[in-house]
């Protein structure tokens, strides 16, 4: 098999990963704007996912955004399935759960829906 057919068996299994992730709560909130919008953030709400490939921490990172409003990120055990995922479709990001009260990283749980 040649390195063309790896790299795209390597897409098709992430894409799976990500087709079959779990919620999860966005990473890094508390070193961003999350708290200027959070009372404007409901269940439901479709959130904008970014890849940011020259993060310095992370060249698969994928920013979370609401309108031009960064919140965090794919946390980085599924930030390459999500990379991977953006690159060959369109998943969408839900939010799941929202709660101001909680501990900054507790405050924003999202879930990931494969791209078609």
């Amino acid at each position: 098999m040649d390195s063309k057919m790896r790299s795209l068996n390597n897409l098709i299994n992430l894409r799976k990963e990500v087709s079959k992730m779990e919620e999860f709560y966005v990473a890094g909130v508390q070193y961003h704007d999350l708290d200027k919008c959070i009372r404007s953030i409901n269940e439901g709400d479709e959130l904008q996912l970014v890849p940011e490939p020259d993060n310095s921490y992370d060249p698969n990172a994928v920013k979370i955004m609401k309108d031009d409003i960064m919140l965090g990120y794919v946390p980085a055990k599924f930030s390459a399935s999500v990379a991977a995922d953006l690159t060959i479709s369109n998943p969408k990001c839900y939010v799941v759960k929202v709660n101001p009260q909680n501990k900054p990283w507790e405050r924003l749980k999202v879930k990931i829906e494969g791209g078609k």
